[in-house]
């Protein structure tokens, strides 16, 4: 299969920013959908107001709307997907060098990894101990585990990937240490975020699980 990208655009109360990071989508050329988890605010019906195309989740969670958009990924027929958060953190143009190096190197998941002084203090050092936790148990080398902009390769993913929540980034690693696929990490730019942060200590203890839990089953 050529090289087709489609970017999946999670969503929970984001009505902030929402139609910001929908104008900047559009910017890039790709074709792009929102999986809405729910929310209570107005982020869906400014998503759909924006003629977007929105995709249901079975249930809350990150990693349900990460699998959500693997299945339509899927089922239309392209072959790697994008994910980034739409807090504004991220900025759109590094997808297009994240999928530069996936179709070039031919790689199977690709990570934008974040300049952790520009995160904050409390989020860095929780990073900071994922990732020396998740790199403990599979030796990745990636220094940036829980990275919400990264690239997976569909075909790999969509029956693999069983992640709930935000276990979904640890997960998704250890999947490719685990089977042998290849991957790799590229620097990305990061700024500050637009809205309410969704990390809390039970996300960080469901994170750890993740890290964990492909290690000890078959």
């Amino acid at each position: 299969m050529s090289f087709r990208l489609l970017v999946c655009l999670p969503t929970y109360n984001e009505e902030d920013s929402i139609v910001l990071m929908i104008d900047q989508l559009r910017s890039t050329g790709y074709d792009f959908v929102v999986c809405d988890g729910f929310s209570k605010d107005d982020t869906a019906a400014l998503a759909k107001a924006q003629g977007v195309e929105i995709l249901a989740r079975k249930h809350k969670g990150k990693g349900w709307a990460i699998r959500a958009g693997l299945d339509y990924a899927q089922a239309n027929g392209y072959s790697h997907m994008a994910t980034i958060d739409c807090d504004n953190t991220y900025r759109v143009d590094d997808i297009k060098r994240l999928a530069d190096c996936a179709e070039n190197g031919q790689y199977d998941l690709v990570v934008g990894e974040r300049p952790f002084e520009c995160i904050a203090w409390h989020r860095r050092i929780a990073n900071q101990w994922i990732s020396w936790y998740t790199n403990l148990l599979w030796r990745s080398g990636t220094r940036d585990i829980v990275s919400g902009l990264r690239i997976y390769r569909v075909e790999f993913y969509v029956n693999t990937l069983k992640a709930n929540s935000f276990d979904l980034e640890p997960r998704s690693l250890a999947l490719a240490c685990k089977k042998g696929w290849r991957y790799t990490s590229l620097p990305i730019a990061y700024g500050e975020r637009l809205g309410k942060s969704k990390a809390n200590l039970v996300e960080l203890l469901r994170i750890m699980w993740g890290a964990s839990h492909e290690k000890f089953t078959k």
